[in-house]
């Protein structure tokens, strides 16, 4: 068997196109993949911490919200909500004015008014 000289010139061909694509395309490319990898582990790391820091300072307000809504109801002076109690209910009866009263006392009313009224022009 003879060796024939192109086969051993494809041999070598061959051999040199994968030591440059090693060199030039698989290596860059496996570095910025690991890269990329890198800063996705630093930004999920980050993220953790700062979502710690956010729930310490969450747990901190709240545990000074209660203790300031326990200040205010120390400090509050108490109000009663019942404004009114009635023992019982009454009905309210109406007065009996004599129609000459009511007279009288329209008119004055209606005297202080028009006083008043002519005032504010």
């Amino acid at each position: 068997m003879t060796l024939n000289f192109t086969i051993f010139v494809q041999i070598c061909n061959f051999w040199i196109v994968c030591l440059l694509l090693k060199h030039l395309l698989f290596k860059p490319a496996v570095k910025l993949l690991q890269q990329e990898q890198w800063a996705k582990e630093t930004l999920g790391k980050k993220i953790t911490n700062q979502q710690k820091v956010v729930t310490k300072t969450l747990a901190y307000k709240e545990e000074t919200w209660k203790k300031y809504q326990q200040v205010f109801k120390k400090s509050c002076p108490q109000v009663t909500t019942k404004l009114f109690e009635l023992e019982e209910k009454k009905e309210i009866e109406p007065a009996n004015i004599p129609e000459g009263d009511i007279k009288e006392i329209s008119a004055s009313i209606q005297k202080v008014l028009v006083k008043r009224i002519e005032h504010v022009h």
